[in-house]
């Protein structure tokens, strides 16, 4: 069971590095791998950039992500042992 969960934890934050917009990863990485809430993720880039930017970038970075999974063959994994 740790095995398949280090394959998706290491294929998850591999995605998430491959975000072209550095805003964008950097709002993904603070909103999920760091795993605060989406106020949270607002408020610390406050600073920068308006609400709906940020809001923006974080739907841009997880668009991003699902098609880097995508085109992996992240979600056609069968039950294989990895």
């Amino acid at each position: 069971m740790y095995k398949r969960y280090d394959f998706y934890t290491h294929q998850l934050e591999r995605a998430q590095r491959l975000i072209k917009d550095e805003e964008a990863r950097k709002a993904v990485d603070y909103r999920y791998i760091q795993g605060y809430s989406r106020k949270e993720t607002i408020l610390f880039f406050r600073r920068a950039l308006s609400d709906s930017t940020i809001k923006r970038k974080i739907d841009e970075g997880l668009e991003s992500v699902a098609n880097t999974l995508k085109l992996i063959g992240f979600f056609e994994q069968d039950d294989a042992e990895y």
